[in-house]
């Protein structure tokens, strides 16, 4: 059963937090949501954790703006990375994003669209640039990109497994441990510890700024090579979506979510195969036909590239 007054206190707390000079606007903003968890931990002025569920009940846009409690702050939103009950028990037909961390400046205005019947789940931290860079000590010059920036960014990233086992702990602990404060502080710094783990091996590049419309048409091109697993749409398609020539497209992909466009693809497709080999129980050679290969040898070799074992072992581990 969903507490609702206690998601109206947690939604009153994170507006007070983040000191929006018009929080009954937010406030009714949360109205366009089925919530299912919401939940703040508030270390203002450095740093605010939340965890939220919710489906989104229509079609409308956002716009991110700078947190005047928190000076020069950076959001990192974990996406979809633990089960809740809006999974099996929404009175919507929703549909999951995949799983993802989306990182954006806080100090630019910009503007995302939310998609009806969407179900979205995250950790969200909100934390000041001079505040990370304090633990980043020397090794903040490595991530200027994100720490120095001005402009708009939005930047994604892949899970570590690491990045999800600390997810999966804040979850499973989060109605049942003692010092909650001082916990879920420690836990929200040891989950960008992991993060910038990760985000330390991106290929170092200059970095430029996006008006909202470049990272709406990035975002398209996204959405349109994963809408069809099975066919990789060509080039010329995706540059119309992007309104881009081929040289900005591949730089710009790239500066977002971390790689080209085809190993995107090709390691999102390898994601659906080991879901499907993990969840359906269907076998190597139904997968590998269903995603488009002809050959179950180089569907083997992808996958192993990418997941890093061959299908067959990962699927018989999994049941192991």
């Amino acid at each position: 059963m969903i507490n609702k007054s206690n998601i109206d206190n947690s939604i009153a707390e994170f507006v007070n937090a983040i000191g929006k000079e018009t929080p009954d606007a937010l406030v009714a903003e949360f109205n366009n949501f089925e919530i299912n968890v919401f939940k703040v931990y508030d270390f203002i002025p450095n740093l605010l954790l939340t965890i939220r569920s919710y489906v989104v009940k229509k079609n409308f846009k956002h716009r991110f703006e700078n947190v005047r409690t928190i000076e020069n702050g950076i959001f990192f939103s974990f996406h979809n990375f633990f089960k809740d009950p809006l999974d099996q028990n929404s009175s919507l037909r929703v549909k999951e994003e995949l799983p993802h961390v989306k990182i954006i400046s806080m100090n630019s205005q910009q503007e995302f669209t939310f998609h009806k019947n969407t179900h979205m789940k995250h950790i969200g931290i909100l934390i000041g640039a001079e505040y990370l860079k304090g633990f980043l000590k020397d090794d903040a010059e490595k991530f200027e990109y994100l720490l120095e920036c001005q402009d708009s960014f939005v930047v994604e990233e892949f899970m570590s497994d690491d990045v999800l086992r600390i997810i999966n702990e804040i979850i499973k602990t989060e109605n049942d441990t003692s010092l909650p404060q001082f916990y879920f502080k420690l836990k929200a710094l040891e989950l960008l510890y992991s993060l910038f783990k990760s985000l330390e091996k991106r290929e170092q590049s200059v970095f430029q700024s996006l008006s909202p419309t470049e990272i709406e048409n990035l975002y398209k091109v996204r959405e349109r090579l994963i809408a069809d697993l099975g066919n990789v749409p060509s080039l010329s398609e995706l540059k119309s979506i992007a309104c881009m020539n081929e040289t900005k497209l591949r730089k710009l992909f790239i500066q977002i979510f971390g790689m080209g466009i085809f190993d995107y693809y090709q390691l999102i497709r390898m994601k659906e195969a080991a879901r499907l080999l993990k969840e359906n129980g269907r076998n190597v050679s139904e997968v590998g036909y269903d995603l488009g290969f002809t050959n179950l040898s180089h569907f083997s070799r992808e996958f192993e590239k990418y997941i890093g074992v061959k299908p067959k072992k990962f699927q018989q581990d999994r049941i192991n």
